[in-house]
């Protein structure tokens, strides 16, 4: 995964937009330095979900607004806002920006659109869709493929258009993810050693790399359940024309229990080494899954989670694919509000809807996950108080950004892991049917 700073342009749609995943690349998000007030307390969970915390911008006390809350920009008919991003070291070759920005209009009208466009070194690089806004906050997105330099060039526009007379504009936040850098480091092989027990050695016949391997029901949180994992062996559909090997996991529930329940079994592959955890900042996360197509291969959820430590401060990307809602979820360890599991929000919703999600039976799909944590070192990074980042999801080449209000997280509390890893879970659904599950094409790309 090369490193990649998106860039959310002021826009919105209710399309899903389906992107073919190109080259990897590592993730980050920018925080602008000039043209918007910028807060370096960063949480989607406070000032009403809003990404910067409070935005305090000198000009409140000019244009009359006094909440302290937002950048105001007034347009009598058209007009151009510029925000500026730099001082942003060891971010280079950038290959796609996606612009978010949080922002509402105060004139009255349902006519004020704004379109973002996005600048390397003054000259434009792209310009996304107008966006019409309402008189509510809302994200707004626009993605671009790109090649630039590095960060200390880029400029994000605003065009402004009210169509109804004089309106305004006031932005909550601006900010930029990044997708960037090289081709990362890639740990493979990774369904070939998924097992059950505690940290057994397993080197992958694919790979020669040994990783630590296990798995468990009870520190899934719902016991009951019990496992087979059999690995290389044949599959019940051939995966991308010609691989026809992968890896099984029957999960039944124990015997006697009954409905009522959720008994589930968690499957982890961890690369030890404080070198390798300590110096992962973007992690993209990849696995194939096939279902059992028969009537009673039935699941509630079907998880896939990245995480990393470096001994001091843990980070969880804990997800599933919840077939009963119909939705994708993320695990809210850090004790923030909302906890537990949470609907993971699509930014390109004009509803706030959540990421849907089905796994259909009798076919392979495709998972990626990509995501990033706070530099604890370099660009003023926060330390123990910093936080987790969902990026981008894509389901079977379909490409979802989530939205500010599940985007980001904080650190596990009172967990100090020293690793970096991968891991898949199932869990039954109230029936306690017996679940088929099969894996392949496991893997873990990290870059620092």
């Amino acid at each position: 995964m090369s490193k990649s700073f998106v860039l959310r342009a002021l826009g919105i749609t209710s399309v899903v937009i389906a992107i073919i995943v190109n080259s990897p690349a590592a993730t980050t998000t920018v925080r602008p330095t000039t043209g918007i007030s910028a807060s370096s307390t960063i949480s989607s969970n406070v000032c009403s979900g809003k990404m910067w915390s409070c935005v305090d911008d000198p000009l409140q006390t000019n244009d009359g607004d006094g909440d302290g809350d937002a950048t105001y920009v007034f347009t009598a008919t058209s007009g151009q806002h510029t925000i500026g991003f730099t001082g942003y070291t060891g971010i280079t070759s950038i290959t796609r920006a996606t612009l978010h920005v949080i922002a509402r209009t105060t004139s009255g009208g349902s006519t004020d659109t704004v379109t973002m466009k996005f600048f390397n070194n003054g000259t434009i690089a792209g310009t996304g869709g107008a966006k019409t806004l309402t008189s509510t906050y809302h994200e707004y997105v626009s993605d671009f493929t790109t090649s630039i330099s590095d960060v200390s060039n880029i400029t994000m526009e605003v065009d402004l258009a009210d169509n109804a007379g004089a309106g305004d504009v006031r932005y909550t936040a601006a900010w930029i993810d990044i997708a960037y850098g090289g081709a990362g480091t890639t740990l493979d092989g990774m369904e070939s050693c998924l097992r059950t027990g505690t940290d057994i050695s397993c080197t992958p016949p694919s790979s020669s790399i040994t990783y630590k391997a296990g798995g468990c029901d009870t520190c899934a949180g719902n016991a009951g359940a019990q496992i087979s994992v059999s690995d290389d062996i044949t599959s019940p559909a051939v995966r991308n024309g010609t691989d026809n090997i992968s890896t099984q996991i029957v999960v039944s529930p124990t015997s006697g229990l009954g409905t009522g329940t959720y008994p589930s079994e968690l499957e982890w592959i961890k690369f030890p080494g404080p070198s390798t955890a300590d110096t992962s900042l973007s992690i993209k996360g990849d696995w194939w899954v096939y279902l059992d197509n028969t009537a009673n291969n039935k699941s509630q959820a079907l998880e896939f989670d990245l995480f990393w430590g470096n001994g001091s401060y843990t980070g969880m990307f804990g997800t599933h694919c919840n077939q009963q809602s119909g939705t994708w979820q993320l695990d809210a360890q850090d004790g923030r509000t909302p906890t537990g599991w949470v609907d993971i929000i699509d930014a390109q919703s004009s509803t706030n809807a959540a990421i849907p999600c089905s796994l259909s039976k009798g076919a392979w799909h495709h998972i990626t996950w990509e995501v990033h944590h706070d530099d604890t070192t370099a660009n003023g990074g926060p330390g123990a108080s910093g936080n987790i980042y969902y990026d981008y999801l894509t389901i079977d080449s379909t490409k979802y950004i989530v939205g500010v209000q599940t985007k980001v997280r904080g650190y596990r509390p009172s967990i100090t892991w020293d690793t970096i890893g991968s891991q898949v879970q199932q869990t039954l659904d109230f029936n306690n049917d017996t679940l088929t599950e099969w894996v392949d094409a496991m893997s873990l790309t990290y870059w620092p």
